[in-house]
């Protein structure tokens, strides 16, 4: 199921158990069978059971049958949804979610320290390790990061032990790359017109990294 689906799941499956409940089965209609608004499957468990609830929770929302104000309603739901799970804490979604699999990752392999994310208002640093480590997170689908809008071009003090990219392949996690703050010095270049670092992801420098994850 696309991921926008799930933060629309609830919502519309409770607008289609209000449907099914005023909605009289017609003629054309299989016999017990009715046609779920927005989903565009028939069911073929008795109508107005727990059983036919539990069946449209089961099944996925096809995105091609929302209009176009459900559709864009989706987004807000989503935030909304994301930030009840603890999943981001602010509006900036890719580079929260960024922030939520590299933190994922970490902690559910073995041999690599345990993270937690630091407060959002943290300069340079997204996660701490429980050794005391710094990190730093970006995430990106292209050639390179965002800026790193917090560092100077002449402030030569490290600010975090390593950076961690998050490679998306259509939103789905490519890989998870690591780098030292001295591979981050190394490899950065200036980014114009905002004059800041930004980190490329050639070929050159991705052979440099150590892949923490990779699928």
């Amino acid at each position: 199921m696309p991921v926008l689906a799930y933060a629309y799941y609830i919502r519309h499956t409770l607008s289609s158990i209000k449907l099914i409940i005023k909605r009289k089965p017609q003629r054309d209609r299989p016999p017990q069978a009715l046609k779920i608004e927005g989903v565009g499957v028939w069911s073929k468990c008795r109508p107005h059971t727990i059983e036919y609830f539990l069946y449209i929770l089961s099944m996925p929302i096809d995105l091609k049958n929302l209009s176009i104000d459900e559709l864009i309603q989706l987004y807000p739901d989503l935030i909304e949804e994301l930030k009840r799970r603890d999943i981001i804490r602010t509006k900036n979604i890719v580079g929260e979610l960024g922030e939520y699999y590299a933190v994922k990752i970490f902690n559910e392999t073995a041999n690599l320290p345990k993270l937690q994310l630091a407060p959002p208002s943290t300069a340079h640093v997204d996660a701490i390790s429980v050794r005391g480590k710094r990190y730093a997170i970006k995430s990106t689908s292209g050639s390179g990061t965002g800026i790193f809008a917090s560092i100077n071009i002449d402030d030569t003090d490290s600010k975090f032990e390593f950076l961690l990219v998050l490679r998306w392949d259509s939103y789905r996690v490519k890989s998870l790359l690591q780098f030292t703050w001295n591979q981050f010095v190394e490899f950065r270049k200036i980014k114009n017109p905002e004059g800041k670092y930004n980190f490329p992801l050639n070929n050159s420098v991705v052979r440099n990294a150590k892949v923490i994850y990779e699928k």
